[in-house]
């Protein structure tokens, strides 16, 4: 019979640092494979969309077997899922840090101004936060549907309410919140998403962060009250 300890109780076997490493060095050797996996799906996701872009190409860019890859994850359905959850966590953090969230933003053309530039710098930072809702927006599936009802619908939702809330203190023209996102939504896309077509044809489109300065500019002085 083993001895018992002071306390009455067993005495428990030390855990060996031996034992413990390897197993840690194998955790943080998975969670490398899963983030490049995700960022090299994420970009494929991003420029080709969904159907476009096959687990074996998937694999390839991120130089993983094909069998790696639905280890990790076991479908490509999970794989985009997964994706977008990841990059709609950097987004909502990036606006965070910028203090665009529930309740932060003050019912001033300030804050309207610092909504409008955070949305136009989240743009800029994630261009897959435009183009996987663009390209997989278009019809009536499943990922439309599922990116609607976890991520873009709480969006959309908050900023209406914010623009109510602007409209409803006097700060912004009487007009529909809905429509005032969508112009700016759609502009902004159009703007940083041709970048490069609107520096080419005009030479005051060189500095992108000017650019998003004047864009925010001629935002606030269309729809703000004088």
């Amino acid at each position: 019979m083993s001895e018992s300890s002071p306390t009455g109780k067993l005495p428990t076997r030390a855990s060996n640092p031996r034992t413990r490493e390897p197993a840690r060095a194998r955790i943080e050797a998975t969670e490398k494979i899963r983030s490049r996996l995700t960022a090299c799906a994420t970009a494929l996701f991003a420029t080709r969309g969904f159907d476009g872009s096959s687990m074996a190409e998937i694999a390839a860019a991120a130089k993983l077997s094909k069998a790696n890859v639905l280890y990790h994850f076991q479908s490509k359905d999970l794989l985009w899922q997964h994706c977008v959850d990841q990059l709609w966590n950097e987004v909502d953090d990036f606006m965070a840090e910028r203090g665009v969230g529930a309740g932060k933003l003050p019912t001033t053309a300030d804050g309207f101004a610092r909504l409008v530039r955070t949305y136009l710098l989240t743009c800029q930072r994630y261009p897959a936060y435009v183009s996987i809702p663009s390209l997989e927006g278009h019809d009536d599936n499943w990922r439309a549907q599922w990116l609607a009802q976890r991520h873009l619908g709480r969006h959309l939702a908050a900023t209406e309410r914010f623009l109510d809330a602007l409209h409803a203190a006097g700060v912004l023209r009487s007009r529909d919140s809905f429509m005032v996102q969508a112009l700016i939504g759609g502009g902004a896309q159009l703007l940083l998403g041709q970048f490069a077509l609107w520096h080419a044809t005009d030479t005051r489109a060189d500095d992108t962060d000017a650019l998003i300065e004047a864009y925010v500019a001629e935002v606030l002085d269309l729809f703000v009250r004088k």
